[in-house]
């Protein structure tokens, strides 16, 4: 089993379940807090930051990150100072994530930053809150108890076939 409780879960059948660890868990809980990690950044003191993970493929940011925008925009105007900061999972997707955030109402290195995902474990670790396209992100800010809203924005066939599946 990939966590300690399935073994208890699993007791009762005739399966004999050995616990043998998550590496996804057992890297994001063993990851260190560097805590001069904001400083590359001029967030103000009482900026909360929210963490944005778009997704890894340019179909999920086309399709999501519009949408995530708008709503960081909107949130923005409405709460306490807000500090928001991208993940671009691949170079490739950084010139779709910047042409988005052009046309949104954010500016730039202003109200929204971004880093490589390389720095994906101390963005978790800073963040206040996260809003990611469904993956396996969800899964780490879930370990790391960051509160998240989990988007994806379907196609209208892929909503199509969910609905006369599901």
């Amino acid at each position: 089993s990939i966590f300690p409780f399935e073994k208890k879960y699993f007791a009762k059948t005739r399966l004999k379940p050995t616990y043998v660890g998550h590496p996804l868990i057992e890297d994001t809980l063993t990851s260190q807090v560097n805590h001069q990690w904001e400083t590359s950044f001029e967030r103000p003191a009482q900026a909360k930051l929210i963490s944005i993970f778009p997704g890894s493929r340019l179909q999920e940011i086309q399709l999501n990150l519009p949408k995530i925008l708008l709503a960081c925009e909107q949130i923005d105007r409405t709460s306490d100072p807000l500090f928001f900061v991208v993940s671009v999972t691949r170079e490739n997707l950084k010139e779709p994530i910047l042409k988005a955030i052009e046309k949104s109402g954010l500016s730039l290195d202003q109200d929204i930053h971004l880093v490589d995902s390389s720095q994906n474990a101390q963005l978790m670790h800073h963040s206040y809150a996260a809003i990611a396209t469904s993956g396996t992100i969800n899964f780490e800010l879930a370990v790391l108890k960051v509160p998240t809203i989990v988007v994806y924005h379907l196609t209208k066939i892929n909503a199509w076939i969910a609905k006369k599946i599901l």
